[in-house]
């Protein structure tokens, strides 16, 4: 059985990596395996934590704690995009 466009939906990543380069290693990594994700990239475990408090139950409020990256893609691409 093949997953419908409505069925799939992107894996959410929080990567917490103060390494530019380990950073795009790790997109690359994720675009050559075709994993449709929301890669959410912070550089330290204090900005992780804010982020996921943010999360939490209510979902996300359009604004990004401190230390959380950019959007990069907008598309939920296989590993090019992040919140």
């Amino acid at each position: 059985m093949t997953p419908t466009d409505q069925s799939v939906r992107p894996i959410h990543i929080l990567l917490i990596e103060d390494n530019p380069a380990d950073v795009r290693l790790t997109r690359e990594a994720l675009t050559e395996a075709k994993v449709l994700n929301t890669l959410h990239v912070t550089a330290d475990g204090v900005a992780a934590m804010a982020f996921l408090r943010q999360e939490g139950m209510q979902g996300r409020t359009g604004a990004e704690p401190r230390g959380v990256a950019g959007a990069a893609g907008g598309d939920h691409g296989p590993g090019d995009s992040e919140l």
